[in-house]
């Protein structure tokens, strides 16, 4: 139950600063941020489990962040803000020590758990996220009421609720299959291949579904 509630809270944070870093910076910057988290879970791995990492492996860490450098077609003359700053260094933080702790919960040996907990970490997260909700929308209440009527805004909810409905079945079907991984595979192999393949699908997914054109980099790079 207690690392349910961690873990949920660790869940929600990095969610969080996530949609705060993406509202507040460029798009591309932050999602190489996320992707290079996977060196906290990968050193923890190697530092306290003493998971052995080999030279290929490293090489192949070194490719794999050359490459990501290229499919996200980074742009480094863009403004940043120190507030965005805050929010990348939380959000790599956080998503960092979400891996740690998918790899803490594997070594404990409660596999037969699992599914208790990831109901607990949902709830909590849900908990939080409503609360969070609830404060911001306190605050821009004025703000709303003076841009859109009430019509308007529940139009754009029930707009949103298939989107939101998709999202929270897909990010519970991936945290229950990385918790899973996390006993079974070493770090230096499971982060890195996590992380590279959503880059790849994303890649994949504008493509096919709108009908955007990757670059030469960003070729290369995949």
């Amino acid at each position: 139950v207690l690392f349910g509630v961690v873990y949920g809270a660790i869940t929600a944070l990095f969610l969080f600063f996530k949609m705060l870093a993406l509202g507040n910076g460029p798009v591309s910057i932050t999602s190489l941020i996320v992707c290079c988290s996977l060196i906290v879970p990968t050193l923890c791995g190697s530092f306290i489990w003493k998971e052995h990492i080999t030279i290929s492996q490293v090489i192949g860490l070194v490719l794999l962040f050359v490459s990501l450098y290229f499919v996200l077609n980074l742009k480094f003359n863009t403004k940043i803000s120190g507030l965005y700053i805050v929010y990348a260094i939380a959000t790599f933080l956080f998503a960092g020590i979400s891996g740690v702790a998918m790899k803490i919960y594997a070594k404990m040996g409660e596999e037969a758990k699992l599914n208790d907990m990831m109901v607990i970490a949902s709830l909590v997260a849900f908990i939080l996220f409503f609360i969070i909700y609830f404060c911001s929308r306190k605050l821009r209440v004025r703000k709303e009421n003076t841009l859109f009527s009430v019509e308007k805004r529940q139009k754009v909810i029930f707009r949103s609720l298939k989107y939101i409905l998709l999202c929270g079945i897909t990010s519970c079907v991936y945290q229950r299959v990385n918790l899973f991984l996390s006993g079974e595979l070493p770090s230096v192999v499971l982060f890195p291949i996590f992380n590279g393949m959503v880059i790849f699908l994303s890649c994949v997914a504008g493509v096919c579904f709108f009908e955007e054109k990757l670059t030469k980099k960003q070729i290369w790079g995949i």
